[in-house]
């Protein structure tokens, strides 16, 4: 299958479906895509079933049965966006590259030349959508930037949402666009007053630190004292942590523990678990002895 375009819309499955408009009821073969939303009748049903749309009256004839045709206000608004093609986790204060693929709603039925990108937004709460500039032409695997701004991994599974797609006018070729970004870094690298992004400004806030949404870092110098507290608190919370897990195992050991009294006269063995290498601890003696307790 092709759209108007020449494009080749890859096919998932072809399966057989029944399909009942009123008292009309038949059975047609359908052709499963990914990245085609709506059902959609072909060229050849209309001709097989005797297809009639009338206008002036609103209603469409299938089989010499008239059908009444009735206006559904569409809840979408879009046309055309990017969905996840793979499951993926994105770390917690990270960004990661996702593949994704392209939906429609349905197959345009004109051929267009035209150029697409992803609006910026946020999915799955502190997960931040870059733009991604999509060509016409590609479908699939389309690589789309997204930064997690939270404390937890985030898992996206395959198929939902990550940004609708607008269209766009490319204006500038490369080397144009490669010597403005040079002179706007050079002026924001002269300018003294820069704002930074919120998603960067909760990225490099620190974990557990309630700092306002609205504060920016002065100089490098506030921001690495910052940074510095932030690994402080952290430190301390891991290693109160590892105390708390290390007491509690000690104390589910000394329940299986049982004390042994020895008195004189008593035959011992003496606990030596001595390593060698090149030989494996399952054939080595852990303890050495006898040996008589005389005090």
């Amino acid at each position: 299958m092709k759209a108007a375009n020449g494009t080749p819309i890859p096919i998932v499955i072809e399966v057989k479906l029944p399909l009942a408009i009123g008292d009309f009821s038949t059975t047609v073969v359908a052709m499963v895509s990914q990245h085609v939303k709506e059902p959609m009748l072909g060229i050849d049903f209309l001709v097989k079933n005797q297809v009639v749309w009338d206008f002036a009256e609103s209603t469409v004839m299938i089989h010499g049965v008239s059908h009444l045709l009735r206006s559904k206000q569409c809840k979408h608004r879009w046309c055309r966006r990017v969905v996840v093609q793979k499951a993926t986790t994105i770390p917690a204060r990270s960004e990661k590259i996702v593949t994704t693929k392209v939906q429609f709603r349905k197959i345009l039925d004109e051929i267009v030349d035209e150029s697409w990108c992803t609006e910026i937004g946020r999915i799955n709460g502190g997960v931040q959508v870059s733009r991604t500039l999509v060509p016409s032409d590609t479908w699939t695997n389309i690589p789309v930037r997204l930064l997690n701004t939270g404390n937890t991994d985030v898992r996206l599974k395959a198929d939902p949402p990550v940004s609708n797609l607008e269209q766009v006018e490319i204006v500038s070729q490369l080397d144009e666009v490669a010597q403005q970004v040079n002179m706007v870094t050079c002026a924001e690298e002269s300018s003294v007053e820069s704002e930074v992004p919120e998603c960067v400004s909760k990225l490099i806030q620190g974990v557990g630190l309630p700092v306002e949404e609205t504060s920016l870092y002065e100089t490098p110098h506030v921001y690495l004292e910052h940074l510095h507290e932030n690994m402080r608190i952290a430190y301390a919370a891991a290693r109160q942590k590892l105390k708390v897990c290390a007491e509690r195992r000690k104390k589910y050991y000394d329940l299986r523990v049982k004390p042994k009294q020895f008195a004189v006269g008593d035959w011992v063995y003496y606990h030596y678990p001595r390593r060698f290498k090149s030989k494996s601890a399952k054939w080595q003696q852990a303890y050495t002895g006898p040996y008589l307790i005389v005090k």
